[in-house]
């Protein structure tokens, strides 16, 4: 072997150990804060461990799942079940929608400042649950809030207490979940609509395509990797959310999901952690079996397009 062919190959393997060396650290991260909770996760839903130190825990096999299938109220479980399903549904659409909406208006020539308005649309993102549902909150506490005051008092429409009433409570938790959100599918779809070569809408119009065929023909399946990255991740956050649910409502007034119900079961006055860690593994199952199967009808729809 040559010097030269010696010393090409010694670079290379000296190049793949520091890409291997450079990994290591967020690949250990990965497992001790991702693997390594799920794993524990499993195993404590075969358990009947609680949350008070003193009492001993045992290894139970299957009966938490046998529980939640058998013995839980039908009714109850129907309804938690659908309900986060309605949730989920309802976030995926409004927040594709409007995100959609708000990038072509954010990437037309004409807007000035298009990038402050982006910035401001991102910012409910990057607050956070804690600060969002505080905002929320305050604006439409009863009486003295801001939105509250603004309707009722000074322009005398009836409205009821909208973050604690059976009517209101639960929409307004999908709204707001979707505000919160919009400006990140935005960026997304802003990113995908840069992509786009001119010389396609120029091509269109010289073929005598109005706005709306561009948009169908041209717009709308260029971009539509961006919209399988925003539907999938609007699906997973959705289905398994409870942070804006827990800090608005508690789960009351017709708002408990399966997310929230996992959150009362390990931590309220039962702290039944082990049916819990069982009420997880559930939802892991449902959310894993709806994104596969909406990446597999998006894909369909791809290649169709």
């Amino acid at each position: 072997m040559s010097i030269a062919k010696r010393k090409k190959r010694h670079f290379s393997l000296f190049d793949q150990r520091v890409i291997y060396a450079c990994m290591l650290p967020g690949l250990v991260l990965f497992f001790c804060f991702s693997v390594l909770p799920s794993l524990m996760t499993l195993f404590l839903s075969f358990t009947d461990i609680t949350g008070a130190l003193s009492t001993d825990w045992h290894f139970i096999g299957f009966d938490n799942y046998i529980t939640f299938f058998t013995r839980t109220n039908p009714r109850d479980l129907v309804s938690t079940i659908g309900r986060t399903f309605v949730y989920g549904i309802s976030v995926v659409v409004l927040q594709n929608v409007f995100a959609l909406f708000m990038a072509l208006i954010l990437t037309q020539r004409f807007i000035h400042g298009r990038n402050v308005y982006r910035a401001l649309f991102f910012l409910p993102a990057v607050l956070g649950s804690t600060i969002v549902a505080y905002i929320w909150k305050m604006l439409f506490t009863v009486p003295n809030g801001p939105l509250y005051y603004f309707l009722r008092i000074v322009l005398g429409i009836p409205i009821p207490s909208i973050l604690t009433s059976f009517q209101t409570s639960f929409s307004a938790i999908i709204l707001i979940r979707v505000w919160m959100y919009m400006g990140h599918s935005c960026l997304i779809y802003i990113s995908g609509l840069q992509n786009i070569s001119r010389d396609l809408y120029e091509a269109a119009d010289i073929d005598g395509a109005t706005e709306w065929q561009s948009f169908k023909h041209v717009t709308f399946p260029m971009i539509w990797s961006s919209l399988t990255v925003n539907v999938l991740m609007s699906i997973i956050g959705s289905l398994k959310t409870y942070s804006l649910i827990l800090l608005i409502t508690g789960g009351d007034y017709g708002t408990m999901t399966l997310g929230m119900q996992i959150f009362n079961t390990a931590f309220g006055g039962s702290m039944q952690q082990g049916y819990a860690a069982c009420l997880e593994m559930v939802m892991f199952l449902i959310v894993m079996l709806v994104t596969f199967t909406s990446n597999a009808i998006l894909r369909r729809m791809d290649q169709t397009t």
